[in-house]
Order: C-alpha cells, then sequence, then structure tokens
C-alpha cells in the first residue's frame, strides 16, 4: 500500500471512531442536559404559579400574547408582586378559552441561561476532547509513518559516511519501499564508482611507474660510428610496457644492435623488460659470442620470470672493420630485415631460436641458431618489434608485415634519419590520430658507400 493511502486510511478510522465517540457522548449529555434542565423549569413554573399566579397579582407588559407553534397555548411576558410593590419579570403560558373560561395558566421564571451554560460546557469538553483524541491518534500516525522514513535517513548517513556496502532495512511497501531500493542502487552504483575510481587511480599510478621503466631502458642515445649511419626510433603507448633497443659497444670495437619484445605490459611488462636488458647487456658484452652470451640470459630469465612470462629477442653483432653481422633470433616474430644497395632489394633474415625464459637450457639451446651476413657499402640493416605491424587505422585494421617492408623499401637508401622519421609518419597517417596499441622500437643502420 502507497504512503498516501496508508496515511489516508489509518486518519480516516481514527476520526471515524473518534468522532462516533464524541457524538455518541454528545447526544447522550445533551439529551441528559436538556431533560434535567427542563425538570428544574417545570418545578420553577409550578412553585412560582402556585405562589404568585393568583389574579391581579401579576399584569402583562408588552406586546399582545403569541402562539406557541404547533398547540394552542398563548405566551406572553408579565410583572408579578404587583400587589406587594416587586416588579419580577416572568412568562405566563395560558391555554385555549373553552366556554369563555380559561383553562389553567402557568407561570415561568425567565431563563437565567443556566441552561444553556450547561450544554455549552458539555461541548466545550467533548470538543476539548475531541482535540486531544486527535492529536494523540495523528502523533501515533505520523510516528508509524515517519519511523521507516526516519530509517531511510539512518541509512543514507551510514552511505554518506562511505560506507557503500550498507543496505537499507526498511520493512514496508509502497514508496517508502520503493525509495529504499533506489538508495540500495545507489550505494551500489557508488561502491561500484569507487572501486572503479580506486583501480584508475592504481592503473594511473601503474601507468606512470612503468613509464619510468621504459623510459629508464632506453639508452641516452646510438654511438657514431665510423663509416656507419646508426639511428634508433622509439615511440610509446598509452600502455606501456617492456619493449626495449639497445646499441651494445664491445671493447674490441664489435657493435651489438638489439631490439626485444616482452610479454605482457604495465609494471610487470616494464619489469621483465629491466632484467633482461640487465642481463642482456653485462651478459653479452661479458660472453662475446652470441649463442654462449644467449644461453646464459635464458637460463637466468628462466630462473627469475614469472612462468609465462617471456621475452624476444633480434640481435646483430657487427663488425665495422669487415662489414660482417652475426644474427640471433630468440623467437622474435619480425625478422631482420637487410637491405641490398645492389639490387635494391629487402631481404628478411631470421634463425631459427625459441623466446627467452621459456625453458631453461635444453630446448632453448638446441634451437637457437645463428645466421652470418655481410654489408657492403650503401647497404643497410632494420631490426623492430612488432609495434609497427600492430598500428591500426580507425576501421581496425593492422598495418602487417607487408606494409611494413614497402616503408622500409620506399626510404631505404636514404639516410637513417629520413627513413625513421618517413616510417614515424607514414605510421602516424596510417594510424589517423588513434593511439598505438604498442611501443614501437626501431633500429637500422647503414654502411656508408
Amino acid at each position: 500500500m502507497s504512503l498516501r493511502a496508508k496515511f489516508a486510511l489509518w486518519m480516516t478510522v481514527a476520526l471515524t471512531v473518534v468522532m462516533a465517540c464524541a457524538g455518541f457522548l454528545l447526544m447522550r449529555g445533551s439529551s441528559k442536559v436538556a431533560s434535567t434542565a427542563m425538570e428544574k423549569r417545570l418545578a420553577e413554573a409550578v412553585a412560582l404559579t402556585g405562589k404568585e399566579g393568583q389574579p391581579g397579582n401579576y399584569e402583562q407588559v408588552g406586546g399582545s400574547a403569541t402562539i406557541v407553534p404547533g398547540t394552542g397555548v398563548k405566551r406572553f411576558s408579565v410583572k408579578y408582586g404587583v400587589a406587594e410593590g416587586r416588579s419580577e419579570r416572568a412568562e405566563v403560558y395560558v391555554s385555549s378559552e373553552s366556554g369563555g373560561a380559561k383553562v389553567t395558566h402557568l407561570l415561568v421564571p425567565l431563563d437565567d441561561g443556566k441552561s444553556g451554560r450547561g450544554l455549552f460546557e458539555l461541548i466545550l469538553g467533548i470538543t476539548v476532547s475531541v482535540i486531544f483524541v486527535g492529536a494523540v491518534v495523528s502523533l501515533v500516525v505520523a510516528g508509524s509513518t515517519a519511523r521507516p522514513i526516519q530509517g531511510l535517513v539512518d541509512d543514507v548517513r551510514q552511505i554518506a559516511r562511505g560506507n557503500f556496502r550498507h543496505r537499507t532495512h526498511v520493512r514496508v511497501g509502497g514508496e517508502v519501499a520503493a525509495l529504499a531500493r533506489e538508495i540500495d542502487k545507489m550505494a551500489v552504483s557508488l561502491r561500484d564508482a569507487q572501486d572503479a575510481e580506486l583501480e584508475f587511480s592504481a592503473r594511473e599510478r601503474e601507468m606512470e611507474v612503468a613509464d619510468e621503466v621504459r623510459e629508464s631502458l632506453l639508452p641516452e642515445g646510438t654511438p657514431e660510428v665510423e663509416g656507419y649511419d646508426l639511428k634508433a626510433l622509439q615511440i610509446g603507448c598509452p600502455t606501456p610496457g617492456g619493449d626495449f633497443y639497445d646499441v651494445l659497444e664491445y671493447a674490441d670495437g664489435r657493435l651489438g644492435l638489439l631490439v626485444a619484445e616482452v610479454s605482457g605490459d604495465g609494471i610487470p611488462g616494464a619489469l621483465i623488460g629491466a632484467t633482461a636488458r640487465a642481463y642482456l647487456s653485462s651478459i653479452l658484452l661479458r660472453s662475446g659470442d652470441v649463442v654462449e652470451g644467449l644461453s646464459s640470459v635464458n637460463l637466468n630469465l628462466a630462473k627469475n620470470v614469472r612462468r609465462g612470462m617471456f621475452v624476444t629477442a633480434i640481435y646483430a653483432l657487427l663488425d665495422p672493420a669487415s662489414g660482417s653481422v652475426e644474427v640471433a633470433c630468440a623467437g622474435h616474430k619480425v625478422p631482420l630485415l637487410r637491405y641490398s644497395a645492389a639490387d635494391g632489394k629487402v631481404r628478411k633474415v631470421q634463425p631459427e631460436g625459441i623466446a627467452l625464459g621459456f625453458d631453461r637450457g635444453p630446448v632453448f639451446d638446441r634451437t637457437l641458431q645463428t645466421t652470418r651476413v655481410e654489408l657492403e657499402p650503401g647497404d643497410r640493416l632494420i631490426l623492430a618489434n612488432t609495434g609497427p605491424l600492430q598500428v591500426a587505422n580507425p576501421d581496425g585494421e593492422e598495418l602487417g608485415d607487408n606494409a611494413f617492408y614497402k616503408l622500409v623499401l620506399k626510404k631505404a637508401g636514404a639516410t637513417s634519419d629520413e627513413l625513421l622519421g618517413t616510417l614515424e609518419s607514414a605510421l602516424d597517417s596510417y594510424a589517423d590520430e588513434e593511439d598505438f596499441p604498442h611501443d614501437i622500437s626501431v633500429v637500422t643502420i647503414r654502411r656508408d658507400a
């Protein structure tokens, strides 16, 4: 039942009972007062008639007599006690004359208003009683109506204090129950919003930390190598991970070009990337042998990273003096690209190998292979992660490997700055203001003619 209907019903029932009782008391009391007043007045009239009703002891005053409606009795005002020198006022009721003689007469003293005051006092008392009872009933009804509302107020206070898991405890129907349900929905929405805000704050902080780690992964620049044009490109995305590139300078003058890609993003990916870079840079430089160094890195990563996390890498060890390059691939999806100035073609170089961290040694060591290529004047190497290939246009279509290879071929004979600048512009144009889904890492080196 709705709150309005319930309030109206309660008040109607209560007022009906109160007014019925008041009517009964008023009828009973007024009858008693009227009966008492009539008996007293009759008694006074009989006594006054017997005492003062002698002819000549009273005389008519005022106008002519009036007939009492519905009777043949005449009524007129008189003064009595005239013979004794008194002048009291009364009324005389005289029956109809019969045969020329008055049947009877009755001398009635004037009403002093006492009977009316008695009835007034009765009505006043009953009215006061009705008002009092009505006030009590109203308080009771208002209390029963306000109690669930007060309960809702307490529930809202609990929610306002931040207890979004609090639920209302109202056990009535109608509008109050509907309001309670809406308050519960509001609490659920506030809780979800709070959880989302906390999650967003945590994620935002995670992204900040991941950004800081990502920045720390990158070298400050690329070294100057006589006879070669070496440059690198790193573009971040809104959800940074652990992808990175590095350039290792060996004591004997060799140069190691590395691009690595880490599974996962955020802080976990960034931490794995930082760990992998530390192992790769230190172990590869210390080992001097590509296969031995990568095997040692794989063993350390497999021991220290969570199962299911891994790192792919493409590594090219260049001897600048001879132009000879030893290439190793540890599960990297994007092959090393070699541009040949002689025929103007781009060829893929991707020896066998599985990702770092999958296996502690036997499988990794057995599958890892290296390939040797020679850089002639004008030739170029390009190492990249899958970031450029995964750039998507507004329709969700990824660039793909073939389109990426064509972009590389377009400027492969130009300077490294021109190549990377053209590549970055082409990726921006293809994305058409869409965010890049993954970090982009590209390293390229050209042997000058």
